[in-house]
């Protein structure tokens, strides 16, 4: 079974997780593990892009859009895909 596939499980197990402080602390520890991983990926200028980009959206577009465990979990997903798809570079 490939690590998608045991994500994807665990984002449906996860789907009906009621809102708690244990989902709460899960749910910043991967944003924190997410944003490591991505600093430890781009250069400081891709970060200045990155971050940029966020800033200006938030500027224009008003809100910030609200996260969720499962975006959580999606966001590490498509970060760990990048850094395997790396991997077999």
């Amino acid at each position: 079974m490939s690590l998608a596939d045991e994500i994807d499980k665990l984002i449906v197990s996860l789907g009906a997780v009621p809102p708690s402080p244990a989902a709460r602390e899960l749910e910043k520890e991967i944003a924190f593990l997410v944003w490591r991983l991505r600093m430890i990926r781009m250069t400081p200028m891709e970060s200045a892009i990155h971050y940029n980009g966020l800033a200006r959206a938030y500027w224009i577009n008003g809100p910030r859009p609200v996260y969720t465990l499962q975006s959580r979990i999606e966001d590490l997903t498509e970060e760990l895909r990048i850094w395997l798809s790396a991997l077999r570079m």
